[in-house]
């Protein structure tokens, strides 16, 4: 018998076990079984910026690639619930009323330009919730990423990444396996 339980599926039948010898059907035992399908938590995936970012340009805080395991693609069925925290909490996160779009796009917040307070970092969280069944377990997961706007008056350090190695090691690929030695280099007025 297949019912449908707070996550997912629940299949009761009845197994009966019997010796390969036993001479009689009365032989063995039987009994019931409930297999139940437990649902996954979604997955909860965040694409935005991360450290420092200009003020003067707006924000994006995309959720949209978040997905539920248990449901095919057509079948997706999720929501956010978005937060933000500065590091100076209780300060209140944004600089005005103007906290942007939320609404939109689903899993997508756009925050306008000079929305948020320079030089104060800001954590944003989504919280992303698949749909449960009435009485069931909330299934959840979340992403998180810090920004720091900074004023586009004040030129961000620019600079060059290299990998540490001697010229014969550094013409074939970092092998995973070994320690990994880079220097950045900061161009001139950024030291």
């Amino acid at each position: 018998m297949l019912q449908v339980g707070p996550h997912g599926y629940c299949l009761n039948y009845t197994t009966c076990c019997r010796p390969p010898a036993a001479a009689s059907a009365s032989a063995g035992a039987s009994g019931d079984v409930a297999l139940t399908a437990v649902g996954s938590p979604p997955v909860a995936l965040l694409s935005a910026p991360s450290g420092d970012v200009p003020d003067s340009q707006p924000l994006t805080l995309d959720a949209s690639a978040s997905s539920d395991p248990d449901a095919p693609a057509a079948a997706q069925r999720l929501s956010y619930r978005w937060e933000c925290r500065r590091e100076d909490h209780p300060a209140p996160c944004f600089s005005s009323a103007a906290q942007g779009d939320k609404d939109t796009t689903p899993g997508v917040w756009v925050l306008p330009a000079g929305a948020l307070a320079s030089g104060v970092w800001h954590a944003f969280t989504v919280t992303v919730s698949k749909e449960v069944a009435a009485g069931a377990s909330a299934l959840q997961a979340a992403a998180s990423v810090a920004v720091r706007p900074r004023s586009s008056d004040v030129a961000f350090p620019r600079g060059t990444l290299s990998r540490q190695c001697s010229a014969a090691g550094c013409s074939a690929p970092h092998a995973a396996d070994q320690p990994l030695t880079l220097r950045l280099q900061l161009e001139p007025g950024f030291e």
